[in-house]
């Protein structure tokens, strides 16, 4: 009897993690990119409450 290698069905390279957290890297990137800029205009109030309150001392 001859011995016959099989491969398995899905082989996985080994860059497969470093493929995907790249990925989603870039995905939360781009989430973020696109929540800071509304952020921005809530950060302003404080910011010139701090100011005022600074100006006053």
């Amino acid at each position: 009897m001859t011995a016959v290698a099989t491969l398995p069905l899905f082989t996985a390279p080994a860059t497969m993690p470093t493929a995907c957290a790249v990925l989603l890297m870039a995905v939360a990137t781009a989430v973020c990119a696109g929540v800071l800029p509304p952020l921005a205009f809530l950060v302003a109030g404080p910011l010139a409450l701090a100011a005022r309150a600074a100006e006053q001392l």
